[in-house]
């Protein structure tokens, strides 16, 4: 086990649950891991779409994600404090993954306003032509994830970093800092925690004109 860890704690996991997840991950296979890496908390958060969101399949809707509860529940005391979330679709255009009268079936919920999946199905009608267009789409994204209200705590998922675009890191290098500074003041303003997402600083990219170490 890895002592004096600064985070003990990990919140975004997907099991088989999730299209992502390997086949053979269930909540269980993360119990070796917590040990080896120095983990008491973790939490589940297969991805949750809205139902008419095109081009998704029933693997994505709530009862098929609250499966997690059931295994969460079945491995009783495990060492490992688990609990149930959901990485929750805010695509543009189309209402919230979570909607309101169903997060209590949740501890948590993290908010994805940066993935680009299936592209043309979901943004086909929007001009993404350039790293600028999707950068100001990110930009408006990310404040939906802070104002979009929820009872329970609510992250942001892999903040300003669009997977799955063909521009990723070109948009990441235009953020400029005044606009991390503005989106970051609106999380903490909103009481939104922020995921530590290492592909936003991956490279050596400088956000306040201090190279990153790779420690």
């Amino acid at each position: 086990m890895k002592e004096n860890r600064l985070c003990t704690a990990d919140l975004h996991l997907h099991t088989n649950l999730s299209k992502c997840g390997d086949r053979n991950t269930y909540v269980a296979s993360f119990i070796p891991y917590c040990e080896r890496e120095g983990l008491s908390v973790i939490g589940i958060s297969n991805h949750l779409y809205a139902t008419d969101v095109d081009g998704i399949n029933g693997r994505t809707y709530l009862e098929h994600i609250l499966q997690g509860r059931d295994e969460i529940n079945s491995l009783g005391d495990c060492g490992v404090k688990i609990i149930l979330g959901c990485e929750v679709e805010i695509f543009w255009g189309y209402e919230p993954g979570l909607r309101r009268q169903d997060e209590h079936n949740f501890d948590y919920a993290l908010l994805a306003p940066s993935h680009f999946f299936n592209w043309m199905n979901i943004y086909g009608s929007m001009d993404l032509s350039s790293a600028d267009k999707v950068r100001d789409l990110l930009l408006k994204q990310f404040e939906r994830a802070c104002l979009t209200p929820y009872d329970i705590p609510v992250g942001v998922a892999h903040p300003l970093y669009p997977i799955c675009c063909p521009w990723e890191q070109e948009v990441v290098d235009g953020i400029t800092d005044g606009q991390l500074s503005e989106c970051f003041s609106l999380a903490a303003e909103r009481g939104r925690s922020i995921e530590i997402h290492a592909c936003l600083y991956r490279n050596g990219t400088q956000l306040d004109g201090e190279g990153l170490s790779p420690s």
